[in-house]
């Protein structure tokens, strides 16, 4: 499971090599991680087969789906995907997840939120490649507001969160250089197809290389040189409950390269489940009323605390490039009004949040600026200065500290770090002071080249098929 795993767990559990299934004991405890990682165990199993039997993406040849077309209209390049034969549902497996489409869409009314007005959003010069880009989205009963049982009260708890695959029609020129529209189409199809396809191996090949990492950890060595016990007895995670922290990337500068030279990260102690739907904004936009300010102290939001506006927008807007995100700066709460519902921001969300049909909501997170710490950047969030050299242990609360590694971060990059009071510390690979640097847990996206275009009426199809195995 790496997809964005917003929720109220007690954890992700880590699901071994070999492992098969877990099995049930009677007159025990049943903890949301078991079922849940019975449910990853699954879903793992189907999509590595899938995949090692067919390849990274391919389609049923009797319901493959995502056809592109390319057409002008209005003077403009119109790229359609088109659904399954005659109509029907169509299919296409990328990377084990299955992308299936029921009507004709075009690149800029897929549910992306793509503006063929917006400089960023626009298709690149010809010739390009379509592309699925393809992830799990984590969906509570916010954003589903159909998958709340309405039996437990307006405002009542909600249930289990779901688990979405999203697929997303993007375009990009880079995998032919300096190829210019016109060479391209002076060249046969299958040439066509044999250059992209080997084009797109070397990107996929290279994607993953040189990722950013984190280290985490409770436990420390004593700084003190006259002091025999490498690990002192006060070093421990502290906190009196146990938690789930989820620390992620919110903004990343870069450099000419692209290689990240600073970032900004953001934490929460419950892994960002502490969300509040938005019922309406004021009219100076920084007032906002909610539907329910917290069902218990803990979940209550309080004035200094910082909050993000999320809406179905904010979380499916592809930003630029295949991986970038977008991210509105973090903003703070002033005042708290309990009887009106109100929480009074420090600035303004003016493109997220105030269309009701996108299911706006806040989303508190727990980091502060602390002394001799990480400092509040322009975003809200801790800043991580890579050009400053080797990076510092970083004190979340409670005793928990994380460290950057430099490499490739992306907006969006998290880890979950479960902190248990017994035995005071937190789950972590590697020594408990000296731990090893783990990758981002996600989110993880799978790729796969749909077409060339190389004109109005002119695309070559870089699709894959496979036809039933008993045939």
């Amino acid at each position: 499971m790496a997809g964005e795993l917003y929720g109220d767990f007690s954890r992700i559990a880590t699901i071994g090599p070999g492992v098969t299934g877990l099995l049930a004991q009677q007159g025990r405890v049943v903890l949301d991680s078991d079922l849940n990682a019975q449910s990853a165990l699954l879903t793992r199993q189907l999509r590595t087969m899938f995949v090692d039997i067919v390849g990274p993406a391919a389609g049923p040849s009797a319901a493959l789906g995502f056809e592109i077309k390319a057409a002008k209209e209005d003077g403009n390049l119109v790229v359609k995907a088109l659904p399954g034969p005659d109509g029907a549902v169509g299919r296409y497996y990328v990377g084990g997840f299955a992308c299936e489409i029921d009507r004709e869409t075009t690149y800029f009314d897929q549910g992306a939120f793509l503006d063929p007005e917006r400089e960023d959003d626009q298709l690149p010069e010809l010739p390009f490649v379509v592309y699925l880009k393809v992830w799990e989205r984590s969906i509570s009963a916010l954003e589903d507001p159909t998958s709340r049982e309405v039996a437990l009260g307006a405002n009542g708890p909600d249930t289990a969160t779901r688990s979405a695959v999203v697929w997303q029609l993007r375009a990009t020129a880079d995998v032919f250089g300096n190829i210019t529209a016109n060479e391209l189409k002076a060249t046969p199809a299958n040439k066509a197809v044999e250059a992209a396809n080997a084009a797109w191996a070397k990107w996929e090949a290279g994607r993953l290389v040189g990722r950013g990492t984190l280290k985490a950890r409770a436990k420390r060595p004593d700084e003190a040189e006259d002091e025999p016990c490498p690990v002192p007895p006060t070093s421990a995670y502290r906190g009196l409950e146990n938690q789930l922290y989820r620390v992620e990337v919110h903004q990343v500068t870069r450099d000419a390269a692209g290689m990240p030279v600073a970032l900004e990260f953001k934490w929460s102690r419950d892994n960002g489940s502490a969300t509040y739907p938005i019922e309406t904004f004021g009219e100076d936009g920084k007032v906002v009323t909610l539907t329910t300010l917290g069902r218990d102290r803990g979940l209550m939001m309080d004035v200094g605390d910082w909050v993000e506006v999320v809406d179905d927008r904010y979380s499916l807007y592809p930003g630029v490039g295949p991986f970038r995100r977008t991210s509105n700066p973090l903003l703070r709460i002033m005042d708290v009004e309990p009887l009106d519902r109100t929480v009074t921001l420090s600035g303004t969300s003016e493109q997220v949040g105030h269309v009701s049909a996108w299911h706006p909501f806040l989303r508190r997170w727990d980091h502060q600026a602390r002394p001799g710490g990480a400092m509040l950047g322009e975003g809200g969030g801790l800043v991580v200065d890579f050009a400053a050299g080797e990076q510092p242990w970083i004190d979340l609360e409670d005793g928990v500290q994380v460290q950057f590694q430099h490499g490739k971060l992306r907006v969006g990059d998290y880890w979950l770090i479960p902190a248990r009071t017994e035995p005071g510390d937190v789950e972590w690979p590697g020594d408990a002071v000296d731990p090893d640097s783990v990758p981002p847990m996600g989110i993880d996206y799978a790729f796969a080249p749909l077409a060339i275009v190389r004109g109005e009426n002119d695309v070559v199809s870089l699709r894959k098929k496979f036809g039933p195995l008993g045939s």
